[in-house]
């Protein structure tokens, strides 16, 4: 069910009782929650990162569940260099995670399969797996995308990626952009992150009345 950040706001409070509510602002609701969608985004994410190998089959099960923060573009900043990686793209600037890269290479659209830099110390140079114009390759750096083409030539490319979500926000208001099936997940487990704030500074106060009374 889609939800209003101040709906998302009253059902924190019916999650975790109004008297553990009040101990918490609205910007420190909204933090949790922005918290929580991060956490639901990257764990989606995460499943692609583990299932190996890399298939298309997990790339469109995250395309379908965050499916209104997937963007794709083709106004992408493509550079060569003087050694390797043989191309650089540069991230958009709400990229946060890559799902589908593809080029076209002389004339044809090929499919890049993403790698980690332990596979430059070995495969990268192996005759049946290193790069070239039929079998591309990309790593993802902090601040780029690293395109191995084995001399092949990028005429353009397509970028399938997730963006960062919206930040939620009370007083503004903003709801978040992600899909309205999730927006109770995001809820639920925002409401567990305070949860466990509360006991920790609880333990604290614990401890340091124990201190006091040593």
């Amino acid at each position: 069910m889609a939800l209003t950040t101040v709906q998302m706001h009253d059902y924190f409070a019916q999650l975790i009782d109004e008297v553990a509510t009040g101990r918490f602002s609205t910007v420190q609701i909204d933090r949790f929650l922005n918290l929580s969608i991060l956490d639901i985004v990257d764990d989606r994410i995460d499943n692609i990162k583990n299932d190996k190998p890399y298939g298309v089959q997990s790339v469109q099960r995250v395309r379908d569940e965050l499916r209104t923060i997937v963007k794709t573009t083709t106004t992408l900043t493509i550079a060569t260099t003087a050694f390797e990686p043989d191309y650089i793209i540069s991230y958009p600037t709400d990229y946060r995670y890559g799902l589908l890269l593809e080029v076209s290479i002389g004339g044809v659209m090929y499919t890049s399969v993403p790698k980690t830099y332990d596979w430059i110390g070995g495969n990268k140079f192996n005759p049946h797996t290193k790069p070239s114009p039929t079998r591309v390759r990309h790593i993802e750096s902090d601040d780029k995308i690293n395109v191995y083409t084995g001399g092949g030539v990028i005429a353009s490319g397509q970028l399938i990626y997730v963006k960062n979500p919206t930040t939620v926000s009370f007083t503004t208001p903003t709801n978040t952009d992600l899909p309205g099936n999730l927006h109770e997940e995001i809820v639920r487990k925002a409401s567990v992150m305070a949860l466990q704030q509360m006991e920790d500074i609880n333990k604290a106060v614990g401890i340091e009345k124990d201190e006091q009374n040593s």
